[in-house]
């Protein structure tokens, strides 16, 4: 499973979790190997809960969650992301630690985490939040967590699925530069966990944040700098079959869901503001130092009918069959006639893809 989310509307997601459970039954399929977040934004996260709650209503167990190994300054710009300070947040909870990462994970029955580390680094040893309780008065005893570096096969070796995970992160110097600065105005350090609650607990330090944001976005030349500096950091996922005789089952396409069948890799991107030169050559760069081969079968990257984040480049470069096409709709859609919402119109991607030989397109929208 690739994110979770469904913001603002959670009940959205309802019916895809039950279908999912339901077709991991229909296959006698008793563990979710693995659960990946490509990045900590609340409309990636905010249903995992749901979906454990639903796979353990019928027997199913879970395996690893996979989620961005995050600095200081990166946790913090994930938090000044949330829309309001409720520390009760899925994302909030992720945020706020490694060792609230593995507890949180353990209170919903996780066998372990992976963290995934763009650059060298370690996990932070910043003070070990609370105990999160499970509302039984117990406290969960952290799960086993490891980091490994991008472009590591995440699966163990007897799986038949080989999978390779590839962490983008915001440049170094511009984390730096941030530390730098909150230091300079606030006298708060990013890497020390109760500093980073303080600096988004109140409207003033809010304020120097984003304050501190536009510069650095004008001085880096990035569009947007408080979505892009935050989106830059995300998990994409490569997955292809290393057995074909042992391949897992491909459930039939219905009113919820559809399936394509192929010999070649899914990859799956997150959220990444591709349209950006420095994003896009870091993405195609780290694909190429991994080593992946260009051909793939279905290319599925969550937003990319926004023309803010959308690249052509991505599916030339991997050579598509099919894209799973993901675009907004306005209020007042009616079947069969949809409004595009401001800049989300599909339509000139669309025909950029069948130009570039895309076989298949598969349209998903954002109301039902």
């Amino acid at each position: 499973m690739y994110d979770v989310g469904a913001s603002p509307d959670v009940s959205l997601l309802g019916s895809a979790i039950g279908e999912f459970v339901y077709e991991m039954t229909s296959a006698s399929l008793l563990t979710l190997d693995f659960v990946v977040i490509s990045h900590v934004d609340e409309d990636h996260v905010n249903r995992l809960p749901a979906l454990i709650s639903a796979l353990k209503r019928a027997n199913i167990s879970v395996g690893t969650l996979v989620l961005p190994w995050l600095g200081g300054a990166s946790k913090l710009l994930g938090l000044m992301r949330l829309r309001d300070k409720d520390t009760t947040a899925i994302a909030a909870q992720l945020l706020q630690s490694d060792s609230a990462v593995t507890q949180f994970a353990a209170s919903l029955g996780f066998r372990d985490v992976t963290f995934v580390k763009a650059s060298s680094g370690t996990i932070d040893d910043s003070p070990a939040p609370d105990p999160i309780p499970d509302g039984t008065g117990a406290n969960h005893v952290p799960v086993p967590a490891r980091v490994v570096d991008s472009g590591t096969d995440v699966a163990p070796a007897h799986a038949p699925w080989e999978m390779l995970v590839a962490q983008l992160a915001v440049p170094a110097a511009i984390l730096d530069g941030l530390a730098a600065e909150i230091t300079k105005a606030t006298g708060l350090d990013v890497e020390n966990e109760a500093d980073r609650r303080k600096l988004v607990d109140t409207s003033k330090t809010r304020a120097q944040l984003r304050e501190i944001l536009e510069v650095l976005g004008r001085t880096h030349d990035l569009a947007r700098p408080g979505v892009t500096l935050t989106n830059w950091s995300s998990i994409s996922l490569h997955s292809t079959s290393t057995n074909p005789y042992a391949r897992h089952t491909v459930p039939e396409a219905s009113a919820l869901s559809f399936s394509v069948n192929c010999e070649h890799a899914w990859l799956h991107t997150g959220d990444l503001p591709l349209h950006l030169d420095d994003v896009w050559q870091e993405f195609e760069s780290e694909w190429d130092r991994i080593g992946v081969a260009h051909e793939v079968c279905t290319v599925t990257a969550p937003h990319h009918g926004s023309q803010h984040g959308h690249n052509i480049n991505l599916y030339t470069r991997f050579v598509t069959s099919a894209v799973v096409f993901t675009f907004g709709l306005t209020v007042g859609t009616q079947r069969g006639v949809p409004k595009w919402s401001k800049l989300l119109d599909p339509k000139p991607v669309m025909r950029h893809l069948r130009l570039h030989g895309a076989l298949k397109l598969r349209l998903l929208n954002n109301r039902p």
